[in-house]
């Protein structure tokens, strides 16, 4: 069912929290589960092929070896998939004692110091023609920390815009099939405790969209998507009460 399978994504999450730092680890699973396909995996096989392949991948570029296979046999174990990993000799288990990595450069002060603190899960609207990229942040994340709705249409994107949100995340890879200029002066209609965000701000439609924006009086919070997904964590954790 998909309340279990988010559960194991759940705790995939948990487990790389061990060896990473709480936005580290949200950013690994993001681009894992990017890798992976629109629909997170599902079935036991599925999820073992999640684990083996996308999350390896992704880990890889984090880890040395050696730890990458210690990393992916303590997930493996706590999601009781399977006893060995790929015909590799069984590593024994150990506490990490790797300090995490460096956080990812944080959020100007600017942005977020009038901001209020939410005290429950952060409402994320996506702006994507990409379905599947809102549930994919959020089972990345984690439901306790961001709720995600999906706009793909100006339509959608009026009738959102009347509810509370905290972050809007224009997506500049599949962006709405709206004028830069249009979507801008749609966008003056939101909350000044809204954050304006644009996933992909080096490409093309990225840099027309910010332009419009910032020329109407907004602020914009620009991710490159070569960074990962980290600074967006960081901004999102950023709005929420301890």
């Amino acid at each position: 069912t998909m309340g279990s399978a988010v559960a194991n994504i759940r705790r995939v999450r948990q487990r790389l929290a061990d060896d990473f730092s709480p936005v580290m680890a949200r950013a690994i699973l993001f681009d894992a589960l990017t890798q992976w396909g629109p629909r997170i995996p599902q079935s036991r096989e599925e999820l073992t092929r999640f684990v083996r392949g996308p999350l390896r991948d992704v880990l890889r570029r984090h880890l040395r070896p050696e730890e990458v296979i210690n990393s992916l046999l303590q997930i493996e174990t706590a999601l009781a998939v399977v006893d060995h990993l790929d015909d590799q000799s069984r590593p024994r288990l150990r506490p990490s004692t790797r300090p995490p990595p460096p956080m990812s450069t944080p959020i100007s002060a600017d942005t977020t110091v009038a901001l209020r603190a939410i005290a429950r899960p952060v409402h994320v609207l996506v702006a994507s023609l990409d379905v599947g990229f809102a549930p994919t942040i959020e089972v990345a994340l984690g439901g306790s920390l961001v709720r995600t709705d999906t706009v793909a249409s100006e339509l959608g994107l009026r009738s959102e815009l009347e509810g509370e949100i905290d972050i809007i995340l224009l997506d500049a890879m599949q962006p709405l099939d709206v004028e830069p200029t249009r979507l801008a002066f749609l966008l003056n209609r939101i909350e000044r405790d809204t954050l304006i965000a644009v996933w992909g701000s080096r490409l093309a439609w990225g840099r027309d969209i910010i332009g419009a924006i910032e020329a109407g009086g907004l602020a914009t919070v620009p991710f490159s998507i070569a960074e990962g997904m980290a600074p967006f964590v960081d901004l999102v954790r950023s709005r929420q009460a301890e």
